[in-house]
């Protein structure tokens, strides 16, 4: 399977809108290309932004993941989210979303530390650690990293 990362673009935009790497001298700064909230509940708000130079970056939660990386697969229509950090991969919460609420969620590869979901232009939530994110839902500035 041929995973491309669309750095920008409308096709990126489609499917995941609304939905500190080191950068070269004279680089520009990575852009956001889209964000994913869980809203405050019973824990405050979590916000999961995607980077259009591949990483994503939580706050408010699971920051101990950062800097993660992601990639969209728009064949598969796919987004994969690696987590970063040193934290580790929260398996039995992963293999108990797998079997009792998947959201979106298709597969994960653990060695990887990857999550893998499903995600057309219709995909308003996924679910990740036990946290619902939602598409639409802007994250607040207070919630971006």
């Amino acid at each position: 399977m041929m995973v491309k990362r669309w750095g920008g673009a409308a096709l990126l935009l489609l499917a995941l809108a609304g939905c500190g790497s080191m950068q070269p001298p004279g680089a520009a700064a990575p852009q956001e290309v889209g964000t994913w909230y869980s809203p405050p509940a019973e824990f405050p708000g979590i916000c999961m932004t995607l980077s259009n130079d591949g990483q994503v970056r939580f706050a408010g939660g699971f920051a101990y993941f950062n800097p993660g990386r992601w990639s969209f697969d728009a064949t598969e229509q796919e987004l994969r989210i690696e987590l970063g950090g040193r934290e580790p991969f929260p398996l039995a919460v992963v293999q108990d979303q797998m079997a009792r609420n998947p959201a979106g969620l298709v597969r994960f590869d653990a060695s990887r530390r990857a999550l893998v979901y499903s995600v057309t232009p219709l995909t308003q939530t996924i679910g990740l650690g036990g946290f619902v994110f939602f598409r639409k839902l802007a994250c607040p500035p207070a919630a971006k990293p």
